[in-house]
């Protein structure tokens, strides 16, 4: 099994409430545009130069304790990429 048919038997969802602990530790990325499986390939394969550009172009925000106040409704998919917990909107 590839790394990143491994990563999809590990989605799943939860809502904004349970990734509280992981806000307060700094360790919840959330993206937008991106597909939630390469962005959780790239970290464990640490392609630092594509995250780093990511990071940039904000397509992944590193959610703030303050900032998680902000809009805690709906569903949220996520993959655990230890220490990060990926976390992208349910549309």
């Amino acid at each position: 099994m590839s790394l990143r048919e491994k990563l999809k038997t590990e989605l799943d969802t939860c809502t904004w409430i349970l990734l509280d602990k992981n806000i307060e530790r700094g360790a919840v990325l959330l993206i937008d545009d991106l597909d939630i499986v390469d962005v959780a390939v790239a970290i464990a394969q640490d392609q630092v130069q594509t995250i780093a550009n990511w990071l940039t172009s904000k397509k992944i925000i590193k959610i703030e304790p303050e900032q998680s106040k902000e809009d805690r409704d709906g569903m949220f998919e996520y993959i655990i990429i230890q220490p990060y917990v990926i976390v992208k909107a349910v549309i």
